[in-house]
């Protein structure tokens, strides 16, 4: 799987970003993320206690991807960072939202549980976008908040813009970069701050 294609692919997401953001509040979310986390230990290694995840598969066309749903109430499919994570690095700090928010978790195809059967030609941004609508589809979810992380906020934009109707909120965590542009200004800052290691990393992907 290329990042750069995906990058490539949403030159436009930029220029029609606050036009988005007018559509999709987030000021409710932020104030529930930052309450949750100030109002609770970090514990790490538990499940939130008294509630318990529904996990199971979403159909993909060819592909089986793993879900978790945990919580009640609005809900929100959770968007994990990457491209190369699964869910469970969100795990269980954002189980904390799980009594006011109904959560909706799934590993991306090719990633995590999802990554059975799953070839590299098989996983690209269109295949992306088609999971989000299928598991929407799935779980029966009219307008869910989409709730991206890294990565992840890529794949909300890029949903939202071409399904506007099918969300109702975006929160989008620490952000990846929305166009072609951004993301080589990010690869350049990487590569200046590894200097001299970034040599042994091409080193190690030329050689045996």
């Amino acid at each position: 799987m290329d990042a750069k294609s995906y990058y490539l692919s949403i030159g436009e997401l930029s220029t029609r970003y606050k036009r988005l953001m007018q559509r999709c509040s987030t000021a409710g979310w932020v104030s529930a993320i930052i309450a949750a986390w100030m109002a609770t230990p970090i514990v790490i290694g538990q499940e939130t206690i008294g509630l318990n995840a529904r996990e199971g598969r979403v159909r993909a066309g060819s592909v089986s991807l793993y879900a978790r749903d945990i919580g009640q109430g609005p809900p929100a499919i959770v968007l994990h960072g990457g491209p190369d994570f699964d869910t469970a690095y969100l795990l269980p700090n954002l189980d904390r939202l799980a009594d006011i928010y109904r959560l909706v978790y799934y590993d991306q195809r090719g990633r995590g549980k999802s990554a059975d059967g799953v070839q590299p030609e098989d996983v690209s941004l269109p295949t992306d976008l088609e999971d989000i609508e299928r598991v929407r589809q799935h779980f029966a979810l009219e307008a869910p908040t989409l709730l991206g992380h890294s990565w992840g906020t890529v794949l909300a934009l890029e949903y939202a813009l071409r399904y506007p109707t099918r969300v109702s909120r975006l929160v989008l965590m620490n952000p990846a970069p929305a166009s072609a542009a951004a993301a080589a200004l990010l690869r350049k800052a990487y590569t200046t701050q590894l200097g001299d290691l970034m040599e042994r990393q091409r080193a190690i992907v030329t050689g045996r």
